[in-house]
């Protein structure tokens, strides 16, 4: 799917490329210059209507693959996305499933295990990039807060991977942009494993998220940009309840 969806996208500039060098081969043909550049034009429009019409169509597995593939590589670890669905009638769309690996040195359950997600898209608009959503509602998330042997937290590690690589320039741009006009995540938990909570891991309870107009500056961010943004926000509300509880984490001070 990746590799179909980078043609289909890609394909209105290579189509250019092609028609320009026809162009320069056929510059003995009598065609004047401006004939050639409208035939080029025509392809090119041509294309872009394809990608757009195809992009649409197979809206599920675009996002599907988007999501799972960019948000991966910006969050340092893996990203799965069980299911996609989409209404392009109503304009409304799910999506169920989305977990985020633990990062290396930790246990193999997930950080973070997203609830249900339901969102709604501008129909009014006609252009297919950027997306935009009107809202996007998130009911809960399953978050797990561990400390492993080195004395080191899960949450702070992926904190450091993911503002490591938001500085990289080998992080690949997604064609697809988004623009979110407002994101809610709805009761969220987060249980507690540490030597100090004994057998069982404490529950506790995660604030509620609110994001407004996220993308609207930059006219559009890539999937991978917005899960970075809200598992930022998550993974900080995660440290700040882990520090509400009073426990001293291993390794850390009382004032860290």
């Amino acid at each position: 799917m990746s590799v179909k969806l980078a043609a289909i996208v890609h394909a209105p500039a290579a189509a250019a490329l092609r028609v320009n060098a026809a162009a320069a081969k056929q510059s003995g043909s009598g065609k004047s210059p401006m004939k050639k550049f409208l035939l080029g034009l025509i392809a090119v429009i041509l294309l872009t209507v394809t990608a757009g019409i195809y992009l649409w169509n197979n809206l599920d597995g675009v996002l599907q693959t988007i999501i799972q593939s960019h948000g991966s590589k910006v969050l340092t670890t893996e990203l799965t996305v069980a299911e996609i669905r989409t209404d392009r009638q109503r304009g409304r769309g799910s999506i169920a499933g989305i977990k985020v690996a633990n990062p290396p040195g930790f246990s193999d359950t997930n950080i973070i295990q997203l609830g249900k997600i339901t969102f709604r898209i501008n129909t009014e608009k006609t252009a297919i990039n950027p997306i935009i959503l009107n809202e996007v509602v998130i009911r809960g998330a399953d978050a797990v807060y561990e400390i492993n042997d080195a004395g080191i937290s899960n949450v702070d590690t992926l904190k450091r991977q993911i503002h490591a690589q938001r500085y990289r320039k080998s992080e690949h741009s997604s064609p697809l942009k988004f623009i979110i006009r407002k994101l809610i995540v709805e009761t969220s938990m987060a249980r507690l494993r540490t030597p100090a909570t004994g057998k069982g891991p404490k529950r506790i309870r995660l604030p509620k998220i609110m994001m407004h107009n996220v993308g609207v500056s930059s006219e559009g961010v890539t999937a991978g940009e917005i899960m970075r943004q809200l598992t930022s926000r998550i993974l900080g509300n995660m440290s700040n309840a882990v520090a509400g509880t009073g426990q001293q984490m291993p390794g850390r001070s009382p004032s860290d």
